[in-house]
């Protein structure tokens, strides 16, 4: 099973709750990757689940671009639910959690890792199998709310701090597979 922890942000938490999938005012938030009105990989998930029809996930999404809202077919629906399952998580929950994982493991945790510690523990009656949370963010990205919520400042590692400030840098590589593939070989071969 897959719990889809969501911010305050929560199209996805919604559309697995009462199967419309609409787009909703995208509010600030302190778990800033999560503030979106449209997940990025709905559309596939969607696809997969009306059975890799191309023409009705075209026409879905069709009416989600003109008027911010689609239902999802019932049968889709239910295969969704068969994997995910959607808990949405607002600010004081957040900083909550920051707090209590600090006090209950010693370990800072930023506010992304802080919404989908709260959505695990509210979603622990849904399974009895073991939850694992994963975590893609130092607190330290965080410092002002991590700050706010604990009263401690996180410090940057010191294996991460030689990055702050660096230009961003990436390549722009055509959709293709064997030039993917061959570039990845290039950049690890130094």
């Amino acid at each position: 099973r897959i719990i889809i922890a969501t911010n305050s942000n929560d199209i996805l938490a919604r559309a697995f709750e009462d199967g419309r999938y609409v787009r909703g005012v995208t509010a600030p938030t302190q778990s800033p990757a999560m503030d979106i009105q449209s997940a990025s990989n709905f559309e596939r998930l969607y696809f997969e689940c009306v059975r890799r029809d191309g023409v009705e996930t075209a026409r879905a999404f069709a009416a989600f671009a003109e008027t911010g809202g689609m239902d999802i077919p019932p049968q889709a629906l239910a295969a969704m639910r068969e994997t995910f399952t959607g808990v949405s998580v607002n600010e004081g929950e957040t900083a909550r959690t920051i707090v209590a994982t600090l006090r209950e493991t010693g370990e800072l945790i930023d506010p992304h890792t802080a919404v989908a510690v709260a959505g695990m523990q509210r979603a622990r009656g849904v399974t009895d199998a073991p939850i694992v949370v994963l975590s893609t963010a130092h607190p330290a990205k965080f410092p002002d709310t991590v700050a706010a919520a604990t009263g401690e400042t996180p410090i940057m590692p010191r294996t991460a701090s030689h990055l702050a400030g660096k230009d961003e840098r990436f390549d722009r590589l055509p959709a293709d597979a064997d030039t993917i593939k061959a570039y990845v070989m290039a950049f690890a071969e130094g």
